[in-house]
């Protein structure tokens, strides 16, 4: 049951008294789905767990794990990776979580355990330590569900440092595929890899006995399939990031789709750079093409033609939109 199945009709006609019963019923049932039914289990707790809970917390060692799952079919199972915070953001940090119902199969939200960990982070990447990796964690989590609804496909989703974080589990996580919006790919070039040593005191730049550091050889070596979408407008996602890792792949960088062995890539172009993302509009499109990538492990032309209307529609909507916010200053 999606949560937007618990709003009521609202007997009245009166637009004030509409707009204030509303108001109250978002606050309810939305702002408040979060809060409600939680649960928290040891992680052998969670595995023998009859039903998995909608929003659970689960202990593994000195860690917490805080998830919150949305079973709709047993198509797909999307797992929901969040990047960066602000210092006093509430948490557990579900980034895009009242897009649950937009997805086309079920939704499993987790939150960075870092941000628990260490309370000055605002960029996790759900690292870990140099001993503890949470990855090996995801993977175990995402299994147990599998391993009770029999999921067809697995899909990890996340943009920036989630779409790092999508396409590092899915290496985990064989045969499965991620979609990843305007993802870093060498973590140590990214601009808050120092501040990340300070509050740390890892070294992105160290020897990692996990390879977390080296993602572009983790691709290259899984049986997943990865879905990145980059902005051509953010210099320095396509030159440390996106430009080295196309290299790695023997793929020239080109507006629109193409691909290469395991990676897919849609290069497309709004204002605004990084933070230019997709919304629930473009979500639908994405995923369309995604079923694509997922059933036919190529692109046809209708999709490369697809992209590039979307894409110069991306760039339409974010050029009004800076318009508009350079106009109102």
């Amino acid at each position: 049951m999606h949560i937007y199945d618990k709003f009521s009709r609202i007997d009245t006609y009166d637009y004030n008294s509409f707009c204030n019963i509303m108001q109250s019923q978002r606050t309810r049932v939305i702002r408040n789905e979060l809060k409600q039914h939680y649960v928290s289990l040891s992680l052998d707790d969670f595995e023998k767990t009859a039903d998995i809970p909608s929003n659970c917390s689960i202990s593994i060692e000195d860690w917490q794990f805080d998830i919150f799952f949305n079973f709709i079919n047993t198509k797909k199972l999307y797992i929901i990776l969040s990047g960066s915070r602000k210092i006093g953001d509430p948490l557990p940090l579900f980034k895009r979580w009242s897009w649950n119902s937009a997805f086309d199969g079920s939704v499993l939200y987790i939150s960075d355990p870092m941000f628990y960990k260490f309370k000055d982070v605002t960029l996790g990447w759900y690292y870990g330590t140099y001993e503890f990796n949470i990855y090996e964690y995801i993977n175990k989590i995402v299994g147990i569900i599998n391993n009770k609804y029999n999921f067809q496909n697995i899909i990890f989703y996340g943009s920036s440092g989630g779409g790092f974080a999508a396409l590092q589990a899915a290496t985990y996580y064989s045969n499965s595929f991620a979609i990843a919006i305007n993802p870093q790919i060498y973590i140590s070039r990214y601009y808050y890899a120092n501040n990340f040593k300070k509050h740390t005191g890892i070294d992105l730049n160290s020897p990692d006995k996990y390879n977390r550091n080296k993602l572009d050889i983790l691709l290259k070596q899984s049986s997943s399939k990865f879905f990145i979408l980059q902005n051509d407008s953010d210099k320095h996602d396509c030159t440390e990031h996106i430009f080295p890792l196309l290299k790695q792949y023997n793929i020239k960088p080109k507006y629109g789709l193409q691909n290469n062995r395991n990676l897919y890539l849609w290069m497309y172009h709004a204002v605004g750079g990084h933070n230019s993302q997709e919304d629930m509009n473009i979500l639908q499109f994405i995923l369309t093409i995604s079923n694509t990538i997922l059933e036919n492990s190529t692109f046809s032309d209708s999709e490369n033609k697809l992209a590039i209307a979307l894409s110069e529609l991306w760039a339409q909507i974010y050029w009004l939109k800076h318009t508009i916010e350079t106009l109102q200053k």
